[in-house]
């Protein structure tokens, strides 16, 4: 018996060994999925809605799939991680929590501005360069300085509170038209229009982007800016790039949906925009309705094309600016319809000029009256005397 309540010993400690072994390493099962909140505040955006919502997305690794439910972008992942990280910028403010900087056994809360130079201020440490990390490169950064001199194994935390580095102008029929603040470093333009409210039912076929050209503070109001638009002195060093709604919207294989940066200007325009003003030798003159996009040529065609007497290599558009000054644009026609010149995009208010050749009119005017010499039945002659007369029946007919 003795050796036997030995054995039941030793089996019942190796038992209790193995349990203690399963506990301390959470069990059989897999670790759950680590579980990230994605942030979505429609209210926040100035989408429609009347608060705001959230929806969660559950992420199997730091770098592992995600799926979502709502939106097609993540805001809130770990910051750093992919092409989703946000690094900070000026005028971002943070929200930086940090045990025992102040008082002993109270957590500090602070909310930073990041000034010009890139830079938050901090009891103790005072100036910390910010700009161009991430949360979580700020956060390592602060636990390495306060641990180094200050507190002993220091927590800290650090999130943006206000994002106001990465801005984007977004304008004309959108539901929700103005700046929008990124909080991410770059976003698809389908993802942008979704921020601003989405596409009005009066939109143009096509949307232009403007490369690098908003600079919040210089670039004006929205208005100010949608007037200058079109001239060309205003945005004329930037890149311009025009998507097609239809391919914006196409299936993924089809699609065409380019990263918006800061600083890159977005325009929707409304299919009917004001006229432009058709004036000339021009079979059918006068003000036509002005539906983006117009080029010269579909204007013209518009109207019944030319006719016999233009000066078609002469072609003028007169443009005014937002400051009342004129801008005259000569164009050549027969080298844009051989493909040899540009066939210029009009805008609103633009008048369109083409002026008549006199050699052609000339011709023209001589055939006019030859015509109407038949048509009323008279007979031109010409004598021996040089003298003309009608209807004699003398001299050489013609």
């Amino acid at each position: 018996m003795g050796a036997q309540t030995i054995i039941r010993t030793k089996i019942i400690a190796v038992f209790l060994l193995c349990m203690l072994f399963l506990v301390i390493n959470n069990g059989c099962s897999q670790n759950p999925p680590r579980v990230y909140k994605v942030g979505y505040s429609p209210g926040s955006h100035g989408l429609p809605g009347n608060s705001a919502r959230s929806y969660n997305a559950t992420v199997q690794a730091p770098s592992g799939p995600i799926t979502t439910q709502g939106p097609s972008y993540v805001d809130a992942l770990p910051q750093g991680t992919g092409e989703q990280a946000y690094h900070i910028g000026p005028d971002d403010v943070l929200e930086v929590k940090i045990d025992q900087l102040v008082e002993l056994e109270k957590e500090a809360v602070l909310f930073c501005s990041v000034d010009k130079q890139g830079q938050i201020y901090l009891p103790v440490l005072h100036h910390v360069q910010v700009a161009g990390l991430t949360c979580n490169q700020v956060r390592s950064d602060l636990i390495m300085r306060l641990g180094r001199d200050f507190i002993k194994s220091p927590k800290v935390d650090v999130a943006i509170k206000t994002y106001a580095s990465k801005a984007v102008m977004v304008l004309g029929t959108v539901r929700n038209p103005g700046e929008l603040n990124l909080e991410m470093d770059s976003m698809p333009l389908l993802d942008i229009i979704g921020l601003a409210g989405g596409l009005s039912n009066d939109a143009a076929p096509d949307i232009e982007i403007l490369r690098g050209a908003y600079h919040p503070g210089r670039s004006g109001t929205p208005e100010m800016i949608n007037a200058a638009w079109n001239n060309e002195s205003s945005f004329g060093s930037y890149q311009r790039e025009v998507i097609p709604v239809s391919l914006l919207y196409a299936e993924k294989g089809e699609q065409i949906n380019p990263i918006i940066y800061p600083g890159d200007m977005v325009r929707i325009t409304p299919a009917a925009e004001g006229v432009v003003y058709l004036s000339g030798e021009i079979v059918s003159p006068g003000t036509k309705t002005f539906r983006r996009p117009l080029t010269i040529m579909q204007a013209i065609n518009s109207a019944g094309d030319l006719t016999n007497i233009a000066k078609e290599q002469s072609c003028k558009i007169v443009r005014r600016n937002p400051g009342g000054q004129e801008t005259v644009i000569n164009v050549d026609l027969k080298k844009v319809r051989k493909g040899e010149a540009p066939n210029i995009l009009l805008a609103q208010n633009d008048m369109v000029i083409v002026p008549v050749d006199q050699v052609e009119k000339f011709f023209d005017d001589i055939n006019n009256l030859i015509k109407r010499g038949v048509m009323f039945g008279a007979d031109f002659t010409y004598n021996m005397d040089s003298t003309y007369r009608s209807g004699n029946g003398y001299g050489y007919g013609y």
